[in-house]
C-alpha cells in the first residue's frame, strides 16, 4: 500500500469514461431539473386556479344567501302590509261594530 496522500495517475482513457460518465449525469440533473420546474409551474398554476374556484364560490355563495335574506325581508314585508292595511282594519271594525251593537241594546 502506498502513501494516501501520494497523487494518483488514472490513464486517460479511463479518466475519459469517468468524465463521460459524470457528464451524462449532469445533463440528465439539468432535463430532471427543468421537468421539475415545468411541474412546479404546473402546480403552482393549478394551485391559483383551485384558489381562484374557491374564492369564487365563496362570493356566490355570500351572494345567494343575501339574495335569500333579500326575499324573505320582502316577503315579511308584504304580510306586514296586508295584515296592517287589510286584515286589522277589518278585525278592528268587526270588534267596533259588535261593540256598537252590544251596547245600543
Amino acid at each position: 500500500m502506498g502513501d494516501p496522500a501520494a497523487p494518483r495517475y488514472v490513464s486517460y482513457d479511463r479518466w475519459e469514461a469517468e468524465h463521460a460518465g459524470l457528464v451524462r449525469r449532469v445533463a440528465i440533473l439539468e432535463r430532471q431539473s427543468t421537468e421539475l420546474a415545468g411541474s412546479e409551474r404546473i402546480h403552482r398554476e393549478l394551485t391559483d386556479r383551485i384558489s381562484a374556484l374557491e374564492k369564487s364560490s365563496e362570493e356566490q355563495w355570500k351572494d345567494q344567501r343575501t339574495q335569500e335574506a333579500e326575499h324573505r325581508s320582502k316577503i315579511w314585508q308584504a304580510i306586514l302590509a296586508v295584515v296592517t292595511g287589510l286584515v286589522l282594519p277589518l278585525v278592528l271594525l268587526g270588534a267596533a261594530a259588535i261593540f256598537h251593537l252590544a251596547t245600543r241594546h
